[in-house]
């Protein structure tokens, strides 16, 4: 099973990493409950794989940036809730903000 899901990870990771070459935009979490309602996939067997967005798209660049510390609070909540890192949570937001005007 502990392979089933690394190799699940891998293959979400590189579908992503395809998405994200190509201007696509990336799909929004579901709520497993609708996977589980959907009658195609009644006799799966069911693992969630977590891929860490801002681990994605190769060499990482550390950045500094100014934002008012209210909305960098909001954001660290945001993240925290989430289950996500800040750069994450950032990764997540700009990828989503570009790829939605690479479709508009």
């Amino acid at each position: 099973m502990d392979e089933a899901i690394a190799m699940a990870h891998e293959a979400i990771a590189g579908h992503i990493e395809t998405l994200l070459m190509d201007n696509q935009p990336i799909p929004d979490k579901s709520p497993l409950e609708v996977h589980l309602a959907d009658e195609f996939y009644a006799d799966g067997i069911w693992a969630l794989v977590d891929v860490d967005l801002s681990e994605l798209s190769g060499e990482k660049v550390e950045v500094n940036i100014t934002l008012p510390a209210g909305i960098l609070a909001a954001a660290d909540e945001a993240a925290a809730r989430e289950g996500d890192t800040r750069s994450g949570l950032f990764t997540r937001a700009v990828l989503g903000h570009i790829t939605q005007q690479s479709i508009a």
